[in-house]
């Protein structure tokens, strides 16, 4: 899980652009470990970064919007969660990764934060 290429290759899988994908890789993680290790908030401040940074070039095609944003949260947790567990993939499975596998990790990704956000606010009484 910490080949760049293999990483790469796993956000291509997931739809995100040629730019987008070298964008990720220079400003949020080198690779699948490094996200997975990445905090929410460090991730959410990394895609911040990405966009301050490419703001100012001219016809900038980089933009994560929430879809995509969530969609590498989600990626995140679920590496993460594979790592906690010691249920690592080898590079052949990450190579078998389809889009609707990594639309699954999405869906858990926002049912498990939806879970979360009624779990986390008190009650009126």
């Amino acid at each position: 899980m910490d080949s760049e290429q293999e990483f790469r290759s796993l956000l291509r899988v997931a739809n995100f652009g040629n730019n987008a994908v070298n964008a990720i890789v220079e400003f949020c993680a080198e690779n699948l470990e490094d996200l997975a290790r990445l905090p929410k908030k460090t991730l959410d401040t990394s895609i911040l970064n990405l966009h301050k940074s490419l703001a100012d070039l001219p016809r900038n095609n980089v933009r994560l919007n929430a879809t995509k944003c969530t969609l590498l949260h989600s990626i995140s947790l679920h590496f993460n969660d594979r790592i906690n567990c010691e249920a690592y993939l080898k590079v052949n499975d990450l190579r078998l990764l389809s889009i609707a596998e990594i639309l699954e990790m999405k869906d858990d990704y926002l049912e498990s934060e939806e879970t979360s956000t009624e779990l986390t606010g008190l009650t009126t009484v």
